[in-house]
């Protein structure tokens, strides 16, 4: 078996989320079935970062295995972007050692947030962004995001997900490396959140809690005893999903 490496990006308002769910439509769903149309077998794809239903990606990592031999790079990306195009893109192939792995391999990864705060947002990148009406204090914001940077239990800012039957709950410490907010022209801010790894729904809780930090709805250290009080109640509302975009993964 060979296993290849592909670096995808997508435009996630088409789909109900990467992972594959029988009878909706994927990301993965769609990879593995391009996949398995030009492998002559089953295919099943390994991401990086499972991204939720409307959110996007510009650095999704993806492997894959087959035995197909006489694959070349070059082939397999103009044939997949034919069949995935223009939704989803392979920007990207190569062969990886069977010991790469999409998701463990990983080390990092990189979101953007994005809000626009005009009166109008551009359609062309209406899809991609949380469109807010309202100006935003970004300096408060910014104070606040650096509680999250450490190593923290997230329960506030996460998504409780059941256990399946016989498995402990997961986990909801992530050690997050950074966190910015950045202006990008008068009527845009930008979120840039690095991690390890993420927890359901934390990236858009946490930009969601900071929303109401720049409207003045809550001070700067509210955030941080919301982070210390592990308790979800205490969190701001959940942004909506179009703003958010899977960046990079990185590896290394």
């Amino acid at each position: 078996m060979t296993r290849w490496r592909l670096d995808v990006a997508y435009d996630g308002s088409g789909f109900r989320g990467f992972a594959v769910n029988i009878g909706i439509r994927s990301v993965a769903g769609e990879l593995n079935a391009a996949l398995g149309r030009m492998c002559g077998h089953d295919v099943t794809v390994t991401c990086a970062g499972r991204t939720d239903a409307g959110v996007h990606a510009r650095g999704q990592v993806v492997h894959f295995d087959t035995d197909k031999e006489g694959l070349e790079a070059a082939r397999l990306m103009r044939s997949l972007n034919r069949m995935l195009g223009p939704e989803i893109a392979v920007t990207d192939a190569q062969i990886v050692p069977t010991t790469f792995d999409a998701r463990f391999s990983a080390t990092w990864r990189r979101y953007r947030y994005s809000v626009v705060t005009s009166v109008w947002v551009d359609p062309q990148v209406a899809r991609f962004v949380w469109h807010r009406e309202g100006e935003l204090d970004p300096s408060p914001m910014a104070t606040a995001a650096q509680a999250f940077v450490g190593h923290h239990d997230f329960s506030t800012f996460c998504r409780r997900t059941p256990p399946a039957p016989g498995q402990v709950e997961r986990s909801r410490v992530r050690n997050l490396h950074e966190f910015d907010v950045r202006c990008d022209g008068p009527h845009r801010l930008d979120f840039w959140v690095l991690a390890s790894s993420f927890c359901h729904h934390q990236v858009r809780s946490m930009v969601g809690t900071l929303v109401q930090v720049g409207e003045g709805r809550r001070n700067v250290d509210s955030v941080a005893r919301a982070l210390e009080s592990l308790d979800r109640q205490q969190c701001g509302p959940v942004a909506p999903a179009e703003g958010l975009t899977l960046w990079q993964a990185g590896y290394g």
